[in-house]
């Protein structure tokens, strides 16, 4: 028995957080990936979406789901009643202006843990901030030795 075997996970992820949902799945989560298109290997893509989409989401539960309509919406309610932890990467308030936050989404399944990956938080002047490995080598410091 793998250690995270009967944990149901919700992967609601861009590619800044695809890795920490593959290795849950790896651990042995049930991990559902939540998505209206594949996102990362554009370049070598094919059928499948392209290597990186393979790698990143094998053994993952792909569903594609639009949260922009009503029926991607219920859809993405219904898996919440199930799981137990929801992983995203999505904009401050994204997620609220459809009703989907977490605490939406906690009045249908009380033990949900929702993980928000944002490169500068939900709240606080940097909120809205957009991350990038570039913005993330400036505001460390790397860029001031070499340029």
């Amino acid at each position: 028995m793998r250690p995270l075997s009967g944990l149901r996970v919700i992967d609601l992820t861009d590619d800044s957080g695809r890795f920490a949902t593959k290795l849950l799945t790896e651990f042995g989560a049930d991990v559902v990936r939540i998505t209206n298109e594949g996102s990362a290997g554009r370049p070598m893509r094919d059928a499948d979406g392209g290597v990186l989409d393979w790698w990143y989401d094998g053994g993952k539960d792909k569903h594609f789901i639009d949260l922009a309509t009503d029926a991607g919406q219920r859809k993405y309610r219904d898996l919440a009643i199930s799981a137990d932890l929801i992983i995203e990467t999505r904009a401050p308030g994204e997620l609220s202006k459809l009703g989907l936050d977490h605490g939406d989404l906690v009045a249908l399944n009380s033990r949900l843990v929702q993980v928000s990956i944002t490169p500068f938080g939900r709240t606080g002047e940097r909120s809205n901030w957009v991350g990038s490995d570039l913005t993330a080598a400036a505001l460390g410091g790397v860029l001031s030795v070499g340029g």
